[in-house]
C-alpha cells in the first residue's frame, strides 16, 4: 500500500519532494468551505517548514464536540492539503462568521 487513507476525503503518503517526510493529499476534488475533516486523527506535524499559504484551517465546531478541518479554496484531487500551525487560534468556531471561509 503507497498511502493511508483518512475517510473519504484524505489520504497519507509520502510527498512528491521526499526530503518534506508524509503529506496529507486530497482523495477528490475538494470545494471551497467543505469539512474535509472531523477530529478521528491528530493532525501533527514534524519540524516542517511553515506553510505560508495553507489551503486548510482547524476549527472548534461546537455541535460535534470536535475539531474539523475546512478547505479554504477549491483543492483538486491528488494536491497537498496544507495546513498552517501558527493560526492565530486553533479554536476558531465555524459559527463564527470567518473571513477565511466567506471570501
Amino acid at each position: 500500500m503507497d498511502h493511508l487513507s483518512i475517510g473519504e476525503n484524505l489520504f497519507i503518503r509520502l510527498c512528491p519532494d521526499i526530503s518534506k517526510g508524509l503529506g496529507m493529499f486530497a482523495a477528490r476534488k475538494l470545494s471551497k468551505g467543505l469539512r474535509i475533516l472531523t477530529d478521528q486523527v491528530t493532525l501533527t506535524y514534524e519540524s516542517r517548514e511553515d506553510i505560508c499559504k495553507p489551503v486548510a484551517w482547524i476549527y472548534w465546531n461546537e455541535t460535534l464536540g470536535a475539531m474539523t478541518v475546512h478547505a479554504l479554496r477549491d483543492i483538486e484531487a491528488g494536491e497537498e492539503v496544507t495546513l498552517s500551525y501558527i493560526q492565530e487560534s486553533i479554536y476558531l468556531r465555524t459559527a463564527e462568521p470567518h473571513s477565511r471561509l466567506m471570501n
